[in-house]
């Protein structure tokens, strides 16, 4: 077995740490450069003041060991091009001193290196004493000259890693960079007019040096250096994606219009067209055998799940498997019930498995899963840990809620994949970005369903208007209707709570007149409270935002949210989609500011929602906000590169891939 080299742990601990392939790190970019320490040479010490950060290239040599007192130093000399020595110092404990010293000798031995340090100094016999304490190195690759900054570059710095450690791994992958199957042809370069991958890791990295007249150019990542690397990871990206879109064979599966045309008859409810159009779209996947993503979008109410449960039926009956997935046990159970009710009475087996269901119910759950093909999971997370003879389809319900590896998890083999149907009004930036450039088929559900009208929202942010919120959800509660508060915490001293707002509700209310859910109490305590709240028990419920996916009542006409500030747009249209779904029924959203101040940028944000109802409109704003997230990674949102930002950078490497 071979062993590692030290060079090789520390590029294998930083390929899993920044989840990167080795050859890959140096194209991690800084997140920022200091270019607080001056250029200066030796001689130009002796007029500066302690303290002073300094950057100085040459030579190091002579290293050794003193401990003069309670602290130990190794010290080393330092020597420019112009000849002068100067002696440098780091603290260090008397235990780790030699090997410290050993390991700093190893990194410069016979190299020119460029340090970072600051001035220390005392007054001795001869005049004063400089020395330059903790001096950070790298190796010098183009020597600085007048007129020229050198830029220390800083990282953002994952688990354990050590800066020294990271810049190590960078130096170690610099001309390996492009070594990679998807790495930016050098035609291509050509055509855009770009420099070499090497020179321009080169200069973002630290090791050259940038003309003064271009330093702010340099510090917003703006100079033809940066556009190259960032070229040649969009590149990457959309290569990899392009032939993702090929990767992986799934079963053919065909519908049978009598079939589905009974099943329509006995609901009672018709699909609508933008349903029929929906399905449609989903059949012509389906039946294709090329494994896909289908990101279905529509707002809250307008018959996502009725289209997910015609296509599991159809699944179901090529005899195949189905596992869906939802965010809590409340909403998978919702689920759940919808299911049965819909295809049990077809012959099709319907299960539910949620985390807290015992070993033995589990057992019970894997030995029909194993016997049977024509059956449909409905669950949390815990479906993942099943095992699926012929999973056909696996539908992730409030995609949004996911991280990635949750909703992939059942894709374990690039054969016969199950088809993967992402739902949500509101979806992920990543997802957005998946479907313009990746693997990912868009279908939207554009209509709303009839008889619905928009819901009116507004920012509280007055404390006569907070008076006139809570006489409206007193006189909502008279007429028969229920209302909902949504708090971001528990328990935090802060007013956005559900302790300040009990406190509020106790002293305007009746005590019969609210109750309250949320993660700290009891399963069965949270179930009675809503399902009591179902039976018209008492009109206010006051929740956390686990009431953000598959909460409903026909007759809540009123959502408020408290701290609203907290909460991205999309989370926020979720918990609006709760009110008003009754046909007829007008719906209201109230953003409440408890404390009655905000930023003019939260007020912009907030303005915007309160204006725009439609969930793709405000995901993509969302999108804008927060940065569209890995492509071929886990972020679902922010990221290193925003495709939305380098839009034109985009289109430009699109059009030589699509030559």
């Amino acid at each position: 077995m071979k062993t590692l080299t030290q060079h090789e742990k520390l590029l294998s601990k930083l390929s899993e740490l920044y989840e990167v392939e080795q050859n890959n790190i140096g194209l991690i970019e800084p997140r920022a450069y200091d270019i607080s320490a001056q250029f200066v040479t030796v001689p130009e010490l002796q007029s500066m003041p302690d303290k002073t950060k300094v950057m100085l290239q040459g030579e190091l040599s002579n290293f050794r060991v003193k401990s003069p007192g309670r602290f130990t130093f190794i010290y080393a000399d330092f020597i420019d091009k112009s000849g002068i020595k100067q002696i440098c110092q780091w603290v260090s404990s008397n235990k780790a001193a030699h090997s410290k010293m050993l390991n700093i000798h190893n990194d410069v031995k016979n190299k020119s290196v460029q340090i970072i340090a600051s001035i220390t100094s005392f007054m001795g016999n001869d005049g004063r004493i400089i020395f330059l304490s903790n001096p950070k190195y790298d190796e010098i690759i183009e020597q600085n000259s007048s007129g020229v900054i050198m830029p220390s570059p800083v990282y953002q710095l994952k688990g354990s890693t050590k800066a020294h450690e990271f810049k190590k791994g960078i130096q170690l992958t610099l001309k390996d960079a492009g070594a990679n199957k998807y790495a930016l042809p050098a035609e291509v370069e050509k055509k855009l007019s770009l420099p070499s991958l090497y020179e321009s890791l080169q200069y973002i990295h630290g090791y050259r040096g940038v003309n003064a007249d271009n330093i702010e150019q340099f510090l917003n990542k703006e100079t033809v250096h940066h556009k190259r690397v960032r070229a040649e990871k969009i590149y990457r990206i959309l290569k990899r994606l392009q032939s993702d879109k090929t990767a992986g064979k799934s079963k053919k599966f065909f519908y049978n219009k009598n079939e589905l045309r009974e099943l329509e008859d006995s609901l009672p409810f018709t699909l609508t067209n933008e349903q029929k159009k929906a399905l449609g779209k989903m059949f012509g996947i389906i039946k294709n055998g090329t494994f896909k993503t289908m990101l279905l979008q529509g707002d809250v109410g307008s018959g996502k799940t009725a289209v997910s449960m015609f296509l599991s039926y159809t699944i179901c009956r090529n005899n195949a498997q189905v596992a869906v997935l939802a965010p809590s046990a409340v909403l998978a159970k919702q689920l759940f019930d919808e299911y049965c009710n819909f295809l049990t009475p077809c012959g099709i087996e319907v299960v539910f498995l949620a985390g807290k269901t015992t070993k033995k119910q589990r057992d019970a759950i894997q030995k029909k899963v194993s016997k049977n093909n024509n059956i449909i999971v409905i669950g949390t997370t815990a479906v993942n840990n099943l095992e699926f003879n012929n999973l056909g389809l696996v539908i992730v319900d409030e995609e949004q809620k996911f991280g990635v590896d949750a909703k992939r998890a059942l894709l374990k083999s690039t054969q016969d994949l199950p088809y993967l149907l992402y739902m949500s009004a509101t979806p992920l930036p990543r997802s957005i970005q998946s479907s313009i450039y990746g693997n990912y088929e868009v279908i939207k559900i554009a209509a709303k369903p009839e008889g619905r009208s928009e819901v009116k929202s507004k920012i509280i942010t007055k404390q006569s208007e907070t008076e006139q919120l809570l006489n409206f959800i007193e006189e909502e509660g008279r007429k028969g209707r229920v209302s909902l508060i949504v708090a971001p915490s528990i328990s935090s001293g802060e007013l956005a709570s559900i302790e300040k707002i009990t406190s509020i509700c106790e002293q305007r209310f009746p005590k019969d007149f609210f109750r309250v859910i949320h993660g700290q109490l009891k399963e069965k305590e949270i179930e009675k409270n809503i399902q009591d709240y179902r039976g018209g028990e008492f009109p206010l419920m006051i929740a956390t935002s686990m009431v953000e996916a598959g909460f409903s009542h026909p007759e809540l006409s009123c959502v408020v949210v408290t701290g609203p500030d907290r909460f991205g747009l999309s989370q926020l249209h979720q918990m609006r989609g709760r009110a008003g779904r009754r046909a007829g029924l007008k719906g209201y959203m109230g953003l409440w500011m408890l404390d009655y101040n905000y930023k003019p940028k939260v007020f912009e944000r907030l303005s915007y929602f309160c204006k725009e109802n439609d969930g793709f409109k405000l995901a993509n704003q969302d999108l804008k906000n927060r940065g569209s997230g890995d492509l071929i990674g886990k972020a679902q949102s922010g990221g290193e590169l925003n495709f939305v930002e380098y839009a034109d950078e985009v289109e430009a490497i699109l059009e030589v891939l699509d030559a």
